[in-house]
């Protein structure tokens, strides 16, 4: 497994830093006066590489491969030689923990020294960046914690074939009712923090309450895979 992360590093970056530069529209407007500091700030925060949208259509795909290229492919004959299935759902879940911390650490990494290298100092303080990067990070990680659990279900439910297809689509939609103002909260896509804490539109209380719910979500994804896992006819 240290191999194979040590191999998709590079991937990673690379990746992370073409996503990032999509946004040069952002920066071409800054350049051109046409937005200010704050202002760049705040819009890269809303429609740049760290908001809801960026993480559900263009970086849920690439973490699921990651992930699965991390984890190895487990044989039925593999499966049959562990000690329990508990134990193989407890490494498994480690194995998501893992590869989510890796992820969520270069994408945000990425973000932080592309921002860092066009904001100042002084606007990166008085719009509470740093203490909202920190939880915004924290707030990811658990997604994508949550995208592994559920990429798993869809797993035990569909196999292996279809699984990062069934994850994609319902994140998707949800992003897309969303978008069109047909729903206004989904249980799944709440977890971009970053411009809600900047802005001050989010109290700490709403914070809190967001990243208790999201350590409860995954709660239950986890005992809703161990359930399935368990009653899965491996042969």
């Amino acid at each position: 497994m240290k191999i194979r992360i040590l191999k998709s590093f590079p991937f990673l970056i690379i990746f992370f830093i073409i996503d990032w530069l999509c946004c040069s529209s952002l920066i071409e407007a800054y350049k051109l006066g046409r937005l200010t500091e704050r202002q760049l700030l705040f819009s890269m925060a809303e429609a740049g590489s760290q908001c809801t949208m960026e993480y559900i259509l263009i970086c849920l795909i690439p973490y699921c491969i990651f992930y699965t290229y991390i984890s190895g492919r487990t044989t039925i004959a593999a499966l049959i030689r562990i000690p329990s299935r508990k134990y193989h759902l407890q490494k498994q879940f480690c194995k998501i923990v893992i590869s989510s911390s890796i992820f969520t650490f270069i994408h945000e990494i990425t973000a932080w020294i592309g921002t860092a290298i066009y904001i100042s100092l002084f606007e990166l303080q008085a719009g509470r960046w740093f203490e909202a990067s920190a939880i915004h990070c924290f707030s990811v990680f658990l997604f994508y914690i949550q995208v592994g659990l559920i990429y798993e279900i869809c797993g035990c439910l569909s196999g292996d074939k279809l699984r990062l297809l069934y994850t994609f689509i319902p994140y998707a939609g949800l992003q897309y009712l969303l978008n069109a103002h047909i729903i206004k909260w989904t249980p799944f896509t709440n977890f971009a923090l970053l411009k809600g804490i900047m802005s001050r539109d989010l109290s700490a209380s709403t914070i809190i309450f967001i990243l208790i719910w999201e350590t409860i979500l995954i709660l239950i994804l986890y005992q809703l895979e161990q359930y399935l896992f368990r009653r899965k006819d491996l042969l």
